[in-house]
């Protein structure tokens, strides 16, 4: 079924004024037609409101199907499954600090990232008051906002603390920093799909459905696969999974595990795994109009956003990162996008494309 099957066609206001005007009997004294008449100012009044009425109703009406309600009505459809939409969470880590006297750190203070290409940095707030002596300790931090993008596992990124503390002589982020990821709040399309998963999920059957349902609930899982063919010997099951951008951490496959434990069957040996990545660097040459204001960060996003929208199992088309530039439809101010290669890149139900080296050349 498509939306248009679910929504009421909505006549012109003409149309709806010949049929009200058509609608009255020749006995009628109100026979007045006159463009300027109050008789037909009265017709095309009540035509009006008729034509917002099915407007109204038109907007409505695909509400009540989950596979094309959005936002607020999406969050119904999903409690009368017992569902309810992830929402936002704050990224929390702690920082590496030396100092070369004692010094107390307030709660409040600010750290920030490297400028990227485009100057923007990404801000921390110290969270709680923190006393540190010589040479230093850690220092707990929490996102200036709730999100992913905070979610830094590169080393050496978040290095300035903007009010200056005397006696800090450095700051630093390793790799494992975080202790808390940041989550996005959960997308139409993505509550959407767990919604469709609840009805398979209670059948005899699917137990496989139920899996992919209670991992996508788990806050920052957005890509899962089921191999649940004995992969690993007679009752076997291997999960992988992943969050939109790179590998899983091993307190996200946890929090997995914790969550099949009340679903999975008494038998089953359930195993919850980071695919294997399969690192794609990737040169992306971009003829364009000289007048075109974006940067290579803003294209080197949009090949970001292609090969981190792969899942497990998934394959990269180097094509896809074209169609992207291009845009749909296709964006005016873009001439030519070349790619060293388009052969498509395949990976086993093991396997997952992850981001290399992206290089942008705009010609």
């Amino acid at each position: 079924m498509t939306i248009d099957k679910v929504q009421l066609q909505t006549p012109l206001l003409q149309e709806l004024v010949s049929l009200l005007l058509s609608s009255v009997p020749d006995t009628s004294p109100l026979q007045n037609q006159d463009e300027f008449s109050v008789w037909k100012t009265y017709v095309e009044l009540a035509a009006q409101t008729g034509q917002d009425a099915r407007k109204l109703i038109s907007l409505l009406s695909p509400m009540g199907y989950v596979l094309y309600a959005t936002g607020a009505y999406l969050d119904e459809h999903a409690a009368g499954l017992a569902l309810s939409r992830i929402l936002e969470r704050y990224a929390k880590g702690l920082l590496d600090v030396t100092v070369s006297q004692p010094v107390l750190i307030p709660a409040g203070h600010i750290v920030q990232t490297l400028p990227d290409g485009q100057g923007n940095v990404l801000k921390y707030i110290v969270s709680q008051d923190t006393p540190l002596a010589v040479p230093g300790g850690k220092l707990p931090v929490v996102a200036e906002e709730a999100g992913s993008k905070y979610n830094i596992t590169v080393a050496n990124r978040v290095k300035t603390l903007v009010t200056v503390v005397s006696g800090v002589t450095s700051i630093n982020n390793s790799a494992d920093w975080l202790t808390q990821l940041g989550v996005d709040r959960e997308t139409d399309e993505s509550l959407r799909t767990r919604c469709l998963l609840r009805w398979p999920a209670l059948s005899n059957g699917s137990i496989k459905d139920k899996y992919i349902l209670t991992a996508l609930s788990v806050p920052g899982i957005t890509k899962v696969l089921v191999r649940d063919q004995h992969p690993n010997g007679q009752g076997s099951v291997d999960m992988y999974v992943a969050p939109p951008t790179g590998m899983p951490t091993d307190e996200q496959r946890q929090e997995v595990r914790d969550a099949l434990e009340y679903v999975r069957a008494l038998t089953t040996n359930l195993r919850v795994l980071a695919p294997a990545p399969v690192s794609r660097d990737e040169t992306v040459t971009i003829y364009r109009n000289p007048a075109d204001s974006r940067t290579a960060d803003d294209f080197e996003a949009i090949v970001l956003g292609v090969m981190n929208s792969l899942g497990p199992g998934q394959t990269y088309y180097p094509s896809a990162v074209a169609d992207a530039i291009y845009g749909t439809p296709k964006d005016p101010s873009i001439y030519g996008v070349v790619l060293p290669s388009l052969a498509p890149v395949t990976c086993t139900e093991t396997q997952m494309i992850v981001p290399g080296t992206i290089t942008v050349v705009l010609a």
